[in-house]
């Protein structure tokens, strides 16, 4: 794996424990900045992986052949949309660290992102703790949480979850981009 010097600089002092680093944080094989998963600036690495998310046709682990013909709906943005989350789960990446896939989750009204690393065999319970960890402990639990509709969002858990909190999980179409 290629680092940048910048990368390699913040391992070393984390490693000698030196100053300048508070932020940083290295956990299970991955360097973090503020809580969210640090991309080196290996040039062409950022791009890499949001080609290969926005190209995989592995996304939410459904095999996408062919959209339908017809209107794709959309979500319309209003005012009760703008306080919730779009969410999309890109699996069958290369091997880094033990993680394989990516819990990708957009706050709709900043447009912020957050990249949540998930091991390979992980289940509807290690999700919801990843979204947990890394969404809720930030943004609290969203007023509403818009899925294309994968297995692990539509399960009786998240149902179960998001009614506990007083949310409304809400589905985009299957073929919804």
């Amino acid at each position: 794996m290629q680092f940048d010097a910048q990368t390699v600089e913040i391992c070393k002092k984390l490693e000698d424990h030196e100053g300048g680093v508070e932020r940083f944080l290295y956990k299970n094989g991955l360097l973090y900045y503020k809580n969210y998963v640090y991309v080196s600036g290996v040039p062409g690495l950022r791009e890499e992986i949001l080609a290969h998310f926005h190209n995989s046709k592995e996304r939410e682990g459904e095999v996408l052949l062919e959209a339908p013909y017809g209107v794709v709906a959309t979500i319309i943005d209003t005012e009760e949309n703008l306080g919730g989350l779009d969410n999309g789960l890109c699996r069958g990446l290369p091997s880094s660290g033990g993680y394989e896939s990516i819990l990708v989750v957009v706050d709709r009204l900043s447009k912020g992102a957050h990249f949540i690393p998930l091991r390979h065999h992980f289940t509807t319970s290690s999700v919801a703790k990843a979204f947990v960890d890394n969404v809720v402990k930030l943004h609290r639990i969203p007023s509403s949480i818009v899925t294309d509709r994968g297995k692990l969002f539509m399960s009786s858990f998240w149902h179960e979850l998001f009614t506990l909190q007083g949310s409304k999980l809400k589905v985009s179409s299957s073929y919804h981009p």
